[in-house]
């Protein structure tokens, strides 16, 4: 009985941190990937967001071409407080939001791995929402390197006050 109870207690508090994962914010990964079909360039999502919001979004390096633009930014974070701007990005965004209480940001930038983001920590301080982001850590041993491909980290969260959104990423 004396060695079931350490067991236990330590399944108790794996199961508490466990669920603290995101901290109160909601995160959804969209991928946007390429491919060539008879010599054109050919795109996949998941129909998310809005034609005109995808060109207006583009992160370098994921654009390879000659036509990429040399001044075109590393990422993007974009924040999301009123219902004309949601209908102005989203064709079919995979949550609802109640503008009254919530917001969604939105940060894209180019990954090189498929593994979800989750939220490391999150602060507001006057106004300035401050996010850590990180990728779930691969299996040991898995190999999950990718071709290079956009992704929109959506993130929602009931911080109400914001009025800039600073993000870092950490890339394990």
């Amino acid at each position: 009985m004396k060695r079931i109870l350490p067991i236990v207690l330590a399944l108790i508090l794996l199961c508490v941190f466990a669920s603290c994962g995101n901290q109160g914010v909601e995160v959804y990964d969209v991928g946007i990937y390429y491919h060539e079909e008879d010599g054109v360039r050919v795109r996949e999502d998941q129909d998310v967001f809005r034609e005109d919001f995808l060109t207006a979004t583009k992160v370098k390096s994921h654009w390879f071409d000659e036509e990429a633009d040399p001044n075109t930014n590393q990422h993007m974070t974009i924040l999301i407080k009123s219902q004309k701007t949601f209908d102005s990005v989203f064709a079919n965004c995979p949550t609802t939001v109640d503008f009254d209480k919530e917001i969604l940001v939105i940060y894209t930038e180019t990954f090189l791995n498929g593994r979800p983001t989750q939220v490391k920590k999150h602060s507001l301080k006057d106004g300035v929402l401050s996010i850590t982001l990180e990728n779930k850590k691969a299996a040991l041993g898995k190999k999950d390197t990718s071709s290079p491909y956009q992704r929109y980290v959506i993130l929602k969260t009931a911080s109400k006050d914001v009025e800039n959104v600073e993000i870092e990423y950490i890339k394990n």
